[in-house]
């Protein structure tokens, strides 16, 4: 069982488990103007998948922070290199106290990422194995299937390097523990069900773990309703069980969930989800061709196009288990004699979960309600897949116990196969390339050949279970291992050492000056400055926070403003002279190319403009005015007359002692990235504001007592201090942070209670 999850990984991703590659995505750093620029010796044709973008620029610079902070002996609670400030752990993505991110911790080189992969398949393989030979009682054989195609689907590999991933791993341990407490309502189902859980909800995609305890909740309903019949006592009990251990999870995973709950009331993103907007559109009925043939609409990859706008990581190929385990094995599901009832929960799942990629009417409202619209439902396929890997898994038990013989409704099935074995030589007769475009003839040609081959093996399949039954079970076993496989060969791309964010000597000359921030102009994109340890005005970590988001754009470039609705501030221009650039401390400012100009300095591809107006991070603006209307706040942050130095804005009445004119100092004096020290030398009453991002996880102390920390210009935080030589210190630590270890503790003492009594109960 371990060899048939472990080998295909090790096949898949042997260069980097050696150390001799990365197992990322770096070639994308050479797209554009994203990092390496035109004429360096490194400089790529193009990227092998360039929607994998994210893992190079986001994913793995959020591990190396987490790491640093970590093994420094401090919990990153804050990161102060993006949105001129954000939280970093209630952002949930970094997954700080994810079980994955400890090998990191351990084991901070590159080489980790290529061996998470491996603990991760080797989680999501394992709990397939138990769902299938504990809770469903199949033999060794239809249990190493679904151990071994598990970790091999669509949604595993399309996602290995995100934390959807991590998420999605869990899936089978959370059925087969919501499998024990329905079965045994006071046993060990309980607090099993309440580790997986907080497991789950600390792995860094709370959005994705929604969708994972949808489907154990209808699982929990289902297996109620199969073993304990309709509603008695004993149903409702244990139905009523499950929740208390879904529950208990949530309150034990508290210190991640509530900050992370605190932070997206505060997100531009989820608030534009519940008001209704969609980031990833429906594909439609054409899904379900790319469920069985996840190349069959084209890819992202390089010499390769996509013929609808559903990239296949936002598609029904993330659905794919294998074309041999759906059209083959899995119908034989319906021969099993003992799990008749649970197939059909299976079909409807994989049904169910294609709702909203299918756009089917009336079903798709179901996904327009609270909380279902907050979520990214077309990444709902991880339970398709994970429900073909099941009924593949039956149909393998149903075949080696003897249950299958020839039946008529076979012949659907065989179609199905017949018909795609059509569509793949109409397809090579036909290309969607011609031989004009070579690459991406070769491409398809390529796909077209490997799908024909496929689908014939498919029906070769469909002939020796009827002509021999179970005889060759094993065989096609391995045929579908191998098919998947075969799939996955190339997904992932694994990059040279050198492209590993390579010194850049405009950011070397940044950091050599260090007096403020950076922005690069459709260039070095936000969270990438993070990797040469600069800070930038914009960020990327799929929430945006409302505040900054608001003062970005309202000192956009009229005349370039473009926004990604998944990064509000990624493609951000701001104004040439801008009040609010000069707030934010905004000094460098990063173009592509070389661009003539007394006020520009060349550096290896990419000019560097100075803005020498920006304002220091701690600065004492002269006066200090009251206004409460948000959008007139922002529409006077925004005007050409905004001078910071002169005046700033606050949302609740001036203290009388403070409303003449101020003058004073202030200067940064020590930070680590949850705390910030200033000295102040103050010759009248002033607000003191430090250009970083308000949160309400910020509080402040001058000379070791407590002061007020106030938003300031809607975005900034400051803070209100008396004349004289003072010490300003900034601190953050969330109230909901301590909320949620308190919950947390109380949670686990809770779980020990109840296992302990189910010990005691056991023992007498």
């Amino acid at each position: 069982m371990l060899l048939a999850i472990l080998l295909p990984q090790f096949a898949l991703f042997w260069p980097s488990l050696t150390g001799q590659k990365i197992l990322l995505p770096l070639d994308v750093l050479t797209i554009g103007t994203n990092w390496i620029p035109d004429g360096e010796p490194l400089r790529r044709e193009a990227a092998q998948d360039r929607y994998l973008s994210d893992l190079a620029m986001v994913t793995e610079i959020n591990r190396c922070f987490a790491v640093s902070e970590v093994r420094a002996g401090r919990f990153p609670l804050w990161n102060p290199h993006i949105y001129c400030g954000a939280p970093f752990f209630a952002s949930n993505h970094p997954a700080v106290l994810s079980p994955y991110r400890l090998l990191d911790y351990a084991w901070p080189g590159v080489e980790a990422i290529a061996w998470g992969q491996v603990l991760k398949a080797l989680v999501a393989g394992l709990g397939a194995y138990l769902f299938l030979r504990r809770a469903l009682q199949a033999s060794f054989l239809a249990s190493l299937t679904a151990a071994a195609l598990f970790p091999l689907c669509g949604y595993m590999i399309l996602w290995s390097g995100f934390t959807l991933a991590n998420v999605a791993s869990f899936l089978p341990w959370l059925l087969l523990a919501t499998d024990a407490t329905v079965k045994r309502p006071v046993g060990y189902g309980v607090p099993a069900l309440a580790l997986i859980t907080a497991l789950i909800l600390l792995s860094g995609h709370a959005a994705n773990a929604g969708h994972l305890f949808v489907v154990a909740i209808l699982f929990a309903a289902w297996r109620v309703f199969e073993l304990h019949g309709g509603a008695s006592a004993r149903a409702w009990r244990a139905f009523g069980v499950v929740w208390i251990g879904v529950l208990l999870g949530f309150a034990l995973s508290a210190p991640q969930l509530l900050p992370t709950i605190e932070y997206m009331q505060e997100s531009s993103r989820i608030a534009a989800r519940a008001a209704g907007h969609i980031e990833a559109e429906p594909q439609g009925w054409w899904a379900l061709l790319q469920m069985l043939l996840p190349y069959s609409l084209g890819s992202g990859e390089r010499d390769a196009f996509s013929i609808v706008v559903t990239t296949r990581f936002e598609g029904a190929a993330t659905a794919y288990a294998g074309l041999i385990a759906t059209l083959v094995l899995a119908p034989l599901a319906f021969a099993h004699k003992e799990h008749r009832r649970l197939v059909l929960f299976f079909v409807g799942l994989a049904a169910f979960a294609l709702v909203p990629l299918l756009d089917v009417p009336l079903l798709i409202r179901i996904f327009e309600l609270p909380p279902l619209n907050l979520l990214r439902n077309n990444r709902f396929t991880i339970a398709t897949a994970f429900a073909l890997v099941a009924l593949a898994a039956i149909g393998v038990d149903a075949l080696v116990r003897g249950y299958v013989v020839p039946r008529r409704w076979h012949w659907i099935a065989i179609a199905s196969c017949v018909l795609l074995v059509a569509f793949c030589i109409l397809r090579l007769a036909y290309p969607l390339a011609d031989e004009s475009e070579p690459r991406e003839f070769a491409w398809f040609r390529r796909y077209d050949s490997l799908a024909l081959g496929v689908t014939c093996t498919a029906l070769l399949a469909w002939f020796v279970i009827r002509r021999f039954g179970r005889k060759y079970a094993p065989v096609i076993v391995g045929a579908c291992v191998l098919e998947s496989t075969i799939l996955a060969w190339g997904v992932n791309p694994q990059c040279e050492r050198e492209l590993y964010y390579p010194r850049l000597p405009v950011l070397d000359e940044i950091a050599k000056r260090d007096n403020g921030r950076m922005l690069g102009v459709k260039c070095i994109l936000p969270n990438l400055a993070q990797a040469a340890g600069l800070d930038d005005v914009r960020g990327y970590d799929a929430a945006d926070p409302r505040r900054i988001v608001d003062v970005l754009r309202a000192s956009c470039n009229p005349d370039a403003r473009e926004e990604l609705d998944y990064a509000q501030t990624m493609l951000h221009v701001p104004k040439v002279r801008s009040g609010i650039s000069d707030m934010l401390g905004l000094r460098w400012i990063v173009l592509q190319g070389t661009k003539p100009g007394s006020d520009v300095e060349i550096f290896s591809g990419y000019s560097l403009y100075e803005n020498e107006t920006a304002l220091p991070r701690a600065f004492v603006p002269t006066q200090v005015a009251t206004i409460v209307d948000e959008e007139k706040r922002i529409e006077t942050l925004a005007a050409d007359a905004f001078d910071p130095r002169a005046i700033a804005y606050v949302e609740t009445d001036v203290p009388s002692a403070f409303r003449a004119p101020a003058a004073g100092s202030a200067r940064v004096v020590d930070e680590v990235p949850s705390r910030v020290t200033l000295e102040l030398e103050l010759e009248t009453n002033a607000l003191v504001v430090l250009g970083d991002a308000y949160d309400a996880g910020w509080h402040a102390t001058i000379d070791g007592r407590a002061a007020e920390v106030v938003p300031v210009n809607h975005a900034l935080r400051g803070v209100f201090v008396e004349r004289g030589a003072k010490r300003l210190e900034f601190t953050y630590w969330p109230k909901s942070l301590t909320l949620g270890l308190l919950i947390g503790g109380a949670a686990l003492v809770l779980m020990c209670a109840w296992t302990f009594a189910v010990r005691k109960i056991a023992t007498t």
